[in-house]
């Protein structure tokens, strides 16, 4: 039976837990540990995010299998081959596990290459899967996410009093923060190795004829209807009233034309908001 390992970099809020779920509902999956494992953007020194953890007591069973948990978390950040020795013993003699981890977006051609071979060794196939939203309503909504994460508010030096669109532009002027969609589909692009390699648009994902060309193109059983499953329901709302959109719009330029000059050449039109 083929062993498979799926690495999904992203983008963030653009899906991955909704991709995520999908990947859970097949029958041959090894999910492991957690949706983001988080241990390649240390491996290869990349910039991360940090967002705030549960609160939890420290003398509970829980804090007990989180300890364990860390600690094999630790184990496979310290080298590549850890990584892949972990994903090796939970896929077995068939199936497929993943690590969906939006962190690793800006990860290098060479530094994917790296994964693909080191995978391969270990007779796995690596597929890697990129989902990219509309860049003003990703950047929106990432937004918003840092609005509720006191975490990232203070790596941002953000106060409660920010507005929204405050928000957004430290975000535009971050390197951790402001996703480059452009680099990253030059580099998973570029990737040689035998690596299989998808770059979507998500919002074509959650089409019929996009969810069964996903499922399809992953070997996976499209779940019926599963496409109009919803993760995280949007709030309520009318923070967007205090954005410009069209200025944000002219901003994120490069993404947008970036981008389309890829997905002309791949046959997709991206069903973005604000192309």
């Amino acid at each position: 039976m083929t062993r498979r390992f799926i690495l999904c970099l992203g983008a963030s809020k653009s899906g991955t837990t909704w991709f995520y779920s999908f990947l859970k509902t097949q029958a041959s999956v090894y999910p492991g540990l957690r949706k983001e494992f988080g241990i390649l953007d240390k491996i290869f020194e990349l910039p991360s995010v940090v967002t705030t953890p549960p609160s939890i007591r420290i003398d509970s069973e829980l804090s007990r299998k989180l300890a364990l948990r860390q600690a094999q978390l630790e184990k496979m950040s310290l080298s590549l081959e850890n990584y892949v020795d972990y994903f090796d013993d939970l896929i077995g003699a068939g199936g497929f596990s993943m690590d969906v981890s939006p962190r690793y977006l800006q990860i290098s051609t060479g530094d994917l290459e790296q994964v693909v071979s080191a995978f391969n060794a270990r007779n796995i196939e690596t597929i890697i899967v990129v989902l990219l939203r509309d860049p003003v309503e990703r950047l929106i909504s990432f937004g918003k996410m840092v609005q509720r994460d006191r975490f990232i508010r203070k790596k941002l030096l953000i106060q409660n009093y920010h507005s929204l669109i405050e928000i957004v532009t430290r975000l535009l002027q971050s390197r951790e923060f402001a996703h480059d969609y452009v680099s990253a589909v030059r580099n998973v692009g570029a990737v040689q190795g035998g690596a299989q390699k998808l770059i979507i648009p998500f919002e074509n994902a959650v089409t019929p004829d996009g969810y069964a060309c996903l499922a399809a193109s992953l070997k996976l059983e499209a779940i019926n209807g599963f496409e109009k499953k919803i993760i995280h329901a949007a709030r309520a709302d009318e923070s967007w009233n205090d954005i410009d959109v069209d200025a944000l719009r002219r901003l994120l330029s490069d993404q947008y034309e970036g981008c389309l000059e890829y997905f002309e050449k791949t046959g997709i039109a991206p069903q973005w908001r604000f192309l």
